[in-house]
């Protein structure tokens, strides 16, 4: 039941733009991952980084364009994220919420690397915490 109601609440606020909240963060990260997966859907043979690309991209300049700009696109998501988690934080003082830990400042804000490579466990955290603002 409770995805349901996040799938619901998603689907809310990817409409009513003048809300930050946990749902906009998940939006914002199945955004990223959307950008990834349309990628590597069309081009199964391509790596995650850029200098792994040489061969595909000698081959094919079009993926080359479509990587700089899936890259691009996603630096903009990531900064907006972590702008918005900044404004959830500041309104949140008082609340105990994972998003705004210590660890999740170190670990995923001071080295935002850790954002692409954990984005499944920032997910979890997120709805860890819608979970504990609903009881």
């Amino acid at each position: 039941m409770m995805n349901i109601r996040i799938e619901l609440n998603k689907l809310y606020y990817k409409y009513n733009t003048s809300v930050v909240n946990h749902y906009k963060l998940l939006l914002l990260i199945d955004e990223y991952k959307g950008i990834n997966k349309k990628y590597f859907d069309k081009y199964p043979n391509a790596k995650g980084w850029i200098n792994l690309n040489e061969e595909l991209f000698n081959l094919n300049k079009q993926a080359e364009i479509e990587f700089m700009d899936g890259s691009k696109n996603q630096s903009r998501i990531k900064k907006e994220f972590f702008e918005n988690r900044e404004i959830i934080c500041n309104n949140n003082k008082n609340k105990n919420l994972i998003i705004c830990s210590d660890f999740f400042e170190n670990f995923y804000v001071c080295h935002k690397y850790h954002f692409e490579q954990n984005i499944e466990n920032i997910v979890k955290d997120i709805i860890t915490d819608i979970k504990n603002m609903e009881k």
